[in-house]
């Protein structure tokens, strides 16, 4: 559920503009819908993902 809250929260933010660049801290693909759904709405906003050492 946490992927979830997360990818919930990005998409939240987006549609009220709180950020221009967001940075997730993930080894897990799940968030990558809600990644490319923001980037297609959004086009000017930039996520980064940060994948932790050894996953």
């Amino acid at each position: 559920m946490t992927d979830v809250n997360i990818a919930v929260y990005l998409l939240k933010l987006a549609f009220q503009d709180q950020y221009d660049k967001a940075v997730l801290i993930s080894g897990d693909t799940d968030l990558v819908p809600a990644i490319e759904t923001v980037q297609q709405i959004f086009p000017a906003k930039e996520i980064g993902v940060v994948i932790p050492l050894g996953r």
